[in-house]
């Protein structure tokens, strides 16, 4: 499973971090929520990225 913070979203920050997504999953598919919020942390972090795995 996989929720992506993004700061201030539209489509097109959406669009931004996919290609690091997919490079960072491979062929795996999770299922995937896409979150916009207001802020995270600190001004200067725009996505933040949560994730749970199952180990067999």
């Amino acid at each position: 499973m996989l929720r992506v913070y993004v700061v201030n979203a539209t489509t097109e920050a959406f669009q931004q971090v996919l290609p690091t997504l997919r490079e960072l999953l491979g062929d795996a598919m999770p299922s995937i929520t896409t979150i916009g919020v207001q802020a995270l942390y600190t001004p200067e972090i725009k996505v933040e990225i949560e994730m749970v795995v199952r180990v067999p």
